[in-house]
């Protein structure tokens, strides 16, 4: 399992059939093991609603590398965005097609 020490947020830009223009969406990678990112969280979760508020066009989506279910489900409820839910092979996909590399296991 990995997470990493020092916080990775992957910007992607992609472009929705069903909306017009683009919408960012950032990809963080994160577990509720590393401190630095449990540190990170509220920050991220106070910008996001406050340029979610001011109608900016993104959305954050959490891609856990937790241990378990549980701790996944206990660090995902502080967060107001969206997940690829715990132990989906697209968290595999998205870790090796943005080059994340973790250090706590």
């Amino acid at each position: 399992m990995m997470c990493l020490s020092s916080l990775k947020i992957l910007l992607h830009t992609v472009r929705f059939s069903k909306m017009s223009g683009n919408m960012s969406v950032i990809y963080i990678v994160t577990c509720m093991q590393c401190p630095p990112c449990k540190v990170f969280t509220p920050r991220l979760v106070s910008a996001y609603q406050t340029l979610q508020t001011a109608g900016h066009n993104f959305e954050v989506v959490y891609v856990g590398s937790d241990r378990s279910v549980e701790y996944f489900s206990e660090y995902f409820s502080t967060m107001p965005w969206l997940a690829v839910p715990f132990g989906d092979a697209r968290i595999d996909k998205l870790t090796k097609h943005f080059n994340v590399k973790g250090t706590y296991l």
